[in-house]
């Protein structure tokens, strides 16, 4: 593929929008979703439960390994094992705990607010490569047996004496 062809591939891959991303989850500020604290409402939205079971759902995109507390609490809570795991609908990426934060502390979903987010990497493309047919990798195989060194290894064993 040529160089063009690619870039205009790149521009054709879909933009991912952020839910979630608060400055308590990454214990940094400046997060696209601004602070969890400041988010926290005393109800839900009427559709919340809805939201939450949608947010649950979704394709795990990422899946990491760890274990979490509630950043408002401090407390456990069902999303604790991997929650940073990212998840993913195809349109936008979460955190697998950010259901946990809409359902407890009615966190509002802020699909209205959310910052794309917008990948700096370069995309690799991989080199070809030569496929070899049965044939010639019999042959291959044959000729690295019989360059094998003649050892021992060939002979049982004699047995140890007791």
């Amino acid at each position: 593929m040529s160089t063009s062809g690619m870039e205009r591939l790149v521009e054709e891959i879909p933009v991912l929008g952020l839910l979630g991303f608060h400055d308590e989850l990454d214990h940094r500020t400046g997060r696209p979703n601004g602070s969890m604290r400041d988010a926290v409402q005393p109800v839900g939205e009427p559709d919340e439960a809805e939201l939450v079971a949608y947010l649950d759902a979704c394709q795990v995109l990422i899946d990491v390994m760890e274990a979490g507390r509630d950043v408002i609490t401090g407390s456990s809570h069902r999303h604790s094992s991997g929650c940073s795991s990212l998840v993913t609908d195809g349109t936008w990426l979460w955190r697998r705990d950010f259901p946990h934060y809409v359902e407890t502390h009615h966190v509002p979903v802020g699909w209205a607010s959310a910052v794309p987010w917008r990948s700096t990497a370069t995309t690799r493309v991989p080199e070809p490569r030569a496929v070899t047919r049965k044939t010639p990798f019999d042959a291959a195989t044959l000729a690295q047996e019989r360059n094998r060194p003649h050892g021992s290894w060939g002979r049982p064993r004699k047995p140890r004496k007791t």
